[in-house]
């Protein structure tokens, strides 16, 4: 089992827009298909992740994201720790 939910708050669609967002997910072990679950990340299921991102429109049909990644196991294996791992990830998405 799992899910994901995800809250944005402004939008992205013209330029100097901003859009912010927050999501949480929480996955159990084999819950989605891991091989095209999250490219984001290295753990593709059996994980808890807080997204935190930022969009800005730069100019028509282009914008910069900041996207701020906090995971973890759900459930750990012997000989492993369970700390949060962080990653960032910054994009620049064209339209065409």
């Amino acid at each position: 089992q799992g899910f994901m939910l995800d809250v944005f708050v402004g939008r992205a669609a013209q330029r100097k827009d901003w859009r912010f967002q927050y999501g949480y997910a929480k996955l159990e072990t084999d819950a989605v298909l891991a091989a095209f679950s999250n490219d984001n990340t290295t753990l593709a299921s059996n994980y808890q992740q807080h997204t935190v991102a930022i969009d800005y429109v730069v100019l028509d049909n282009t914008a910069l994201n900041l996207t701020w990644y906090l995971f973890r196991r759900n459930k750990i294996e012997a000989g492993s720790d369970n700390d949060f791992i962080s990653r960032v990830r910054l994009n620049a998405v064209v339209n065409f």
